[in-house]
C-alpha cells in the first residue's frame, strides 16, 4: 500500500504539488515546478527526501493535454502508482471537504487527499492516446466540413438554385466541380450544356443527362442570381469543402491503419466509423466486469427519488459522449446486421419497449459483446448463446 499520496494539480507549462500520508497529514509544504525535464527532476527529488518514500500514488486531473507527458513520466520509475481521474469526481470531493477556497495549491491538496480516500485505479499507460487524437481530429474536421456545406446550402438557394436542388449532396465531386466553373446561376444558365457535361467529377464526369437538366433550371428560374462577390464566396466554400476532403480522406488511411485486423471488425455492423472511436475512448484493460463497461459509458439507470417524489430514470451518461455516439451508430447498424442483435431489438419491441429504448438496450447488450471480445481477444460467435444453453443441457445432473 502506497505510504505517502502526490496530488499534482497541473496547468500549462507548470503544475503544482502537494504531498500528505496514510494519515491524512500534509508532509511536505505544496511546491510548484515546470513542464520539462528540469522540473521533472525537481520533482523526484522534492519526493526522494520523503523518510521511507518507496511506494507514492500520485492523482492528477485529466484536463485536456496538459499533465500527460508528466503521467507517463512518472509510470516508468519504480514505485510510483499513476491515477489520471476525472476533475467532476475531485470536484465533488472539494464538496464534501466543503473546501472555501479555491487555489491551484488548494486543489493540489485536495487532490493529494482524494487518492488517500479513494485509492483510484491506475491509469494504464494510454496505448489508446494516439489513436484518440486521430479520432477527435476525423470528429473536428467532419464537424468543419458540415459548417461548410450548410453554408453553401444556404447561399446557393439564393445565388444559384439550380446547382443546390440538382445534388443530393453538394459535397460530391459533381456539385463541387459545376460550382466551381459556374458559381452563379447567371453564369450557369448562359453555359453550353455540353461543356457542363465534360467537367470533371473525380474520375467521372458531370454528364450529358445532368448538365442539361441543371442549365435548364437554371434558365428556367427568373431575376438576378448573384453578383460578383458572391461568386467569390462560393469558390472560397468549395476550395474549403475540397480542402476538408482531402485533410479526412488521409486521416481515414492513417485510422485505418491504426486498426487494421482488430477482433471488433468480426462483430456484424461494427464499421471503419465505429470501431476506431469504441477503440480510442473504451479502456477495457482498466474494467474488470462488464457491468463497469456499463457504467464507464454512462449507459447505465440513474435513479430520482426522495420521499413521494420519483423522477425519470435517464442514462446517467458519465462517461465519453463520443463512444456513446459511436455505440449508437453501432446499434443502428447491428440492429440490421447483426442476427443476435436482431432478435434482442425485436424481443424488447415485443416487451413493449419503444424503438429508441430498444436501441439503448442495444447499446447496452452491444457493449458487453465488445467488453467480451476485447477482454478475451476471441473473434465474435455469434452463437455463443445458443452453444452456452446446450452445454448446460447436457452436462450431467448432480445426484
Amino acid at each position: 500500500m502506497p505510504q505517502y499520496y502526490v496530488g499534482i494539480d497541473v496547468s500549462k507549462g507548470r503544475h503544482i504539488a502537494a504531498v500528505v500520508d496514510g494519515d491524512g497529514e500534509l508532509r511536505t509544504k505544496d511546491f510548484e515546478f515546470t513542464d520539462d525535464a528540469a522540473g521533472y527532476e525537481s520533482l523526484l527529488t522534492t519526493l526522494a527526501k520523503l523518510p521511507d518514500g518507496r511506494d507514492l500514488h500520485v492523482c492528477l486531473e485529466a484536463t485536456g493535454n496538459y499533465g500527460h507527458r508528466l503521467a507517463a513520466f512518472l509510470r516508468t520509475r519504480p514505485g510510483f502508482t499513476v491515477s489520471v481521474v476525472n476533475a467532476r469526481s475531485s470536484h465533488h470531493f472539494a464538496k464534501v471537504l466543503m473546501a472555501r477556497t479555491k487555489t491551484d495549491r488548494v486543489d493540489a491538496i485536495i487532490l493529494a487527499r482524494y487518492c488517500r480516500a479513494l485509492r483510484p485505479r491506475a491509469t494504464v499507460a494510454a496505448k489508446q492516446a494516439a489513436l484518440a487524437r486521430l479520432t477527435r481530429s476525423r470528429h473536428t474536421l467532419l464537424t468543419s466540413l458540415v459548417a461548410q456545406v450548410n453554408l453553401l446550402h444556404s447561399l446557393l438557394e439564393r445565388v444559384n438554385p439550380s446547382v443546390e436542388r440538382g445534388f443530393y449532396r453538394l459535397d460530391c465531386y459533381g456539385a463541387l466541380a459545376v460550382l466551381d466553373r459556374y458559381p452563379l446561376g447567371g453564369m450557369l444558365a448562359q453555359a453550353r450544356p455540353d461543356r457542363v457535361a465534360q467537367l470533371k467529377a473525380n474520375t467521372r464526369r458531370v454528364g450529358k443527362l445532368r448538365a442539361d437538366r441543371l442549365v435548364a433550371s437554371a434558365r428556367s428560374i427568373p431575376g438576378e442570381q448573384g453578383t460578383a462577390t458572391d461568386a467569390v464566396v462560393v469558390r472560397q466554400l468549395v476550395a474549403a469543402i475540397r480542402q476538408l476532403q482531402r485533410s479526412l480522406a488521409a486521416l481515414e488511411t492513417t485510422i485505418a491503419e491504426q486498426v487494421q485486423g482488430n477482433v471488433l471488425f468480426t462483430i456484424d455492423g461494427l464499421g471503419a466509423a465505429t470501431v476506431p472511436v469504441i477503440l480510442a475512448e473504451f479502456p477495457v484493460e482498466q474494467l474488470d466486469t462488464d457491468t463497469q463497461a456499463i457504467a464507464f459509458a454512462g449507459l447505465n439507470p440513474r435513479f430520482r427519488q426522495s420521499g413521494r417524489f420519483a423522477g425519470k430514470v435517464k442514462l446517467s451518461k458519465c462517461g465519453p459522449a463520443a463512444l456513446r455516439h459511436a455505440l449508437y451508430l453501432a446499434a443502428l447498424s447491428v440492429r440490421n446486421h447483426n442476427p443476435v442483435l436482431r432478435q434482442y431489438y425485436l424481443r424488447k419491441l415485443a416487451e413493449g419497449k419503444r424503438p429508441k429504448a430498444a436501441i439503448i438496450a442495444c447499446m447496452s447488450k452491444l457493449l458487453r459483446i465488445i467488453f467480451a471480445v476485447l477482454k478475451t481477444g476471441r473473434p465474435f460467435d455469434p452463437d455463443y448463446e445458443t452453444n452456452r444453453l446446450m452445454t448446460r443441457s447436457l452436462a450431467p445432473q448432480a445426484a
